[in-house]
């Protein structure tokens, strides 16, 4: 009986490692950039009406401030390709210089100021947009709206960048609270 089980075993054992060697062939790539996916504007337009609605749910917005959140989303995704596409010629230069082995440090220096300066000008005009969505709200409103998009940030999984103890999900990462405090 025992000899049985053995023999049983030891052939699921060599199923098993011949089906793992029959794995299907990968999937197309994903597209480099989300400007290049033939999908992408019509997903930008359904979040910034979703997020639209759920502002207009949640903070008690009237047509008016509704529709003005909308052009104000609209100015806020058309700030993206042309920051990405800096970004990327940002990053390919940095990449050509680490590659390249005489590059001096003042290269180095004055690329990597340049990519801050295109970083904090992006953040600079996202801030005068949010300050311009502010802007249309009442106070209560504008509380209400910073709770929300916390939340909204949350489920688009920014809730596992460093410096946050939660996971993905709003649960805890393995070492707790307190990270390796």
């Amino acid at each position: 009986m025992a000899r049985k089980l053995v023999l049983v075993f030891f052939v699921m054992v060599f199923a098993r490692i011949l089906s793992a060697q029959e794995l299907p062939p990968p999937g197309p790539p994903p597209p480099q950039d989300e400007e290049q996916a033939p999908d992408a504007a019509s997903r930008r337009e359904t979040i910034r009406i979703y997020i639209a609605h759920k502002m207009r749910e949640k903070l008690g917005l009237t047509e008016a401030q509704t529709l003005k959140v909308l052009d104000v989303l609209d100015s806020m995704d058309a700030l993206r390709p042309a920051h990405n596409q800096a970004m990327r010629q940002h990053m390919s230069k940095l990449q050509a210089l680490l590659e390249a082995p005489a590059t001096t440090d003042a290269a180095f220096k004055d690329e990597v100021a340049a990519t801050r300066n295109e970083m904090a000008n992006q953040e600079k005009r996202v801030r005068e947009q949010e300050d311009r969505l502010l802007a249309i709200m009442t106070p209560r409103q504008q509380a209400q709206w910073l709770l929300l998009r916390r939340e909204l940030m949350g489920r688009m999984g920014q809730e596992g960048r460093p410096g946050n103890p939660q996971g993905p999900g709003g649960q805890q990462g393995p070492r707790g609270k307190w990270g390796n405090r």
